[in-house]
């Protein structure tokens, strides 16, 4: 794969297969939730093992858990973020996050985050699945592995790649998210208000090159 990105002839046509996330997670023969959750193993993990097993080349484009600081964030004093298990069954589990600043009450997101067993992670509104109130239970996520952070990261990432395949990461563009799912700014904010969506997107720009 290397050799034709480098426009050069390969002795066998590269072959990578887009097996990001559903046969790497059921190939560890564990429930989703402990790849997505639980970070046993993490995904990227899961999918290089997945490329081995196949003999395909690895095309890794990006890690989930890959970040860097952003350098226009201020850290907010007194304020508490968490993510915490709202509910457990055998066949999901679903976390919901909060805020809580000093002296106060939680205000808890209308977000949830609900994990199947046996498929991907989706976020949803917390009142389509009959959860819009706050939580008269809940229990902190538990046993999530820990991991290196932002480039010791990835260079244990490319050391267990080696050369079966290549790994890169992403630096998006500002997008237009899901207005049902609080991401950023919407198409109708485009049309409503056009300057403060442009206004975001060059500050977006900005930190990204930084």
């Amino acid at each position: 794969m290397l050799t034709a990105m480098r426009n050069q002839q390969p002795d066998r046509v590269p072959v990578a297969p887009d097996i990001s996330n559903m046969i790497p997670c059921r190939l560890t023969g564990k429930p989703f939730w402990d790849i997505y959750l639980y970070q046993d193993p993490p995904r990227w993990r899961a999918y290089i093992e997945a490329a081995r097993y196949f003999g395909t080349d690895g095309w890794l484009d990006g890690i989930d858990e890959f970040g860097l600081p952003d350098p226009a964030a201020s850290p907010a004093p007194d304020v508490k973020d968490e993510a915490v298990i709202i509910e457990q069954t055998k066949e999901r589990i679903v976390t919901r996050s909060y805020t809580q600043r000093k002296g106060q009450g939680k205000e808890w997101s209308n977000l949830v985050v609900v994990y199947p067993c046996a498929d991907p992670p989706t976020v949803l509104q917390a009142e389509k699945i009959g959860l819009a109130r706050p939580p008269d239970k809940y229990w902190p996520i538990e046993g999530v592995k820990p991991q290196k952070k932002g480039f010791e990261l990835l260079r244990e990432a490319k050391e267990l790649m080696g050369e079966s395949g290549v790994i890169g990461l992403g630096i998006f563009p500002p997008q237009l998210g899901n207005p049902d799912q609080g991401a950023g700014y919407s198409i109708y904010d485009y049309c409503d208000k056009c300057d403060d969506v442009k206004k975001w997107c060059l500050e977006v720009t900005q930190n990204s090159l930084a």
